[in-house]
């Protein structure tokens, strides 16, 4: 069977495992996010999903717990100086995969976010972006044994020094701090994504699907739409401590998005 980029690259990517990696699962509820994701869709014009609002809460939780962003570069640990985060794009027929990264998504309006990564986004997932059709065309074509070498390289030079390398269609710092990714779309409702050594993220959160599930609430048994995140973290950044500060933020964000992000629309502040 012919396999595509994304088959070879992942093929060279991972060995047995060295460094530590640590994993956690979130479980919220995501009554008001629906709720206001509907207001903010309908008001804007612009569709805004639980994707982009986790993507948002995991900005913030980097800015609360500033040794997450950052990453290991010749075994040391550099931080970042912007918060970024690299949301994961499939391309039509889900068969590449390639990253997005939105820069100081921390600062960065809910609504812009969505804005920014639908209009990044769109070449991509309709193969008409350039710059990742020559990057494809590159990995497709290396020979197996100098695969995992050359992605080593490139990840060195675009993720751990943050240089772009424009003849492999590779931009500086293709990745950000952390990675974002949805199953949703194939019904997945609990998953826990690899970080990708190459690109030097210590920080990769897996958005599932919303699901209707029976949770206790002051005692009695009731129905809540409910959404879980499974969270990767390199354990060379982080201890117990910021994890569960980390975790609080992204809690916050997800289930009470007014309270943490205020009113959508600067007007309606204005008028409180």
């Amino acid at each position: 069977m012919r396999r595509n980029a994304r088959h070879r690259i992942a093929a060279a990517t991972w060995k047995a495992p060295k460094e530590g990696s640590l994993y956690g699962r979130l479980e919220l509820d995501a009554g008001e996010a629906l709720e206001y994701l509907k207001a903010v869709s309908a008001a804007t014009g612009v569709r805004v999903t639980i994707t982009h609002l986790v993507g948002k809460a995991v900005g913030l939780a980097l800015a609360e717990s500033p040794d997450l962003n950052a990453r290991v570069v010749l075994g040391r640990i550099r931080r970042l100086t912007s918060i970024d985060i690299g949301f994961v794009v499939s391309t039509r027929g889900h068969g590449d995969l390639s990253s997005v990264r939105i820069r100081n998504v921390d600062t960065t309006p809910l609504v812009d976010i969505a804005t920014i990564l639908e209009t990044r986004a769109a070449p991509v997932r309709e193969g008409k972006d350039a710059d990742f059709g020559r990057s494809s065309n590159v990995a497709s074509r290396v020979p197996y044994p100098l695969t995992r070498p050359v992605l080593w390289a490139c990840g060195a030079v675009q993720s751990g020094l943050g240089m772009a390398i424009p003849p492999l269609g590779l931009k500086a710092d293709g990745f950000g701090g952390a990675m974002v990714s949805s199953v949703a779309a194939f019904g997945i409702e609990q998953g826990f994504g690899a970080l990708v050594p190459f690109s030097r993220a210590g920080t990769m959160v897996l958005v599932g699907v919303v699901k209707d599930r029976a949770v206790v609430r002051d005692g009695a048994v009731v129905s809540r739409p409910m959404i879980d995140l499974g969270i990767t973290l390199d354990h060379r950044l982080v201890d117990g401590s910021q994890i569960g500060a980390a975790a609080d933020v992204l809690r916050r964000v997800v289930e009470h998005p007014l309270e943490t992000l205020g009113p959508w629309d600067p007007r309606d502040a204005d008028a409180s």
